[in-house]
Order: C-alpha cells, then sequence, then structure tokens
C-alpha cells in the first residue's frame, strides 16, 4: 500500500503499532523518601505502553510492590 513502510519485524505486523494503557496502584515509595511520606502511595498512576512491552511492565509493576488494576487499548 502506498506510504507503508514493509521493513522490519515490527512494520510487517500490525502487533507493534499497537498500544495499551496500564493502570496500577500500591507502588513503594524509593528508600530516599520514606522520612517525609508514607510507605505506600495511594494514588493510581498509568503508563502507556506498546502491546510487545506490556508483559515486561506489567512484570515490573509487580516486582516494586505495585498492582495492576486495569489494561486498556488505546486508539
Amino acid at each position: 500500500m502506498y506510504g507503508q513502510q514493509t521493513t522490519g519485524a515490527e512494520a510487517l505486523s500490525q502487533v507493534g503499532s499497537r498500544l495499551v494503557k496500564i493502570e496500577y496502584t500500591g507502588l513503594l515509595n524509593p528508600l530516599s523518601a520514606l522520612e517525609t511520606s508514607a510507605i505506600v502511595r495511594r494514588s493510581t498512576q498509568a503508563i502507556v505502553v506498546p502491546v510487545s512491552r506490556m508483559s515486561v511492565e506489567m512484570q515490573r509493576i509487580v516486582k516494586m510492590g505495585g498492582k495492576v488494576i486495569g489494561v486498556t487499548r488505546q486508539e
């Protein structure tokens, strides 16, 4: 098709261009911040990542003490 690149693994797949928003909560604060703040953040945070990195980012969030509360596809 006109205007599309067909080189590289991600260009050949629609998955490379899809984005997801991961919402999470409960990350532990860094040790340097414990003197002035609570141990656990209560707010909900979100990051937008490509589908290919979704699993890696979710594992990172859980390792840091967070809880994934939602995953939505971005248009």
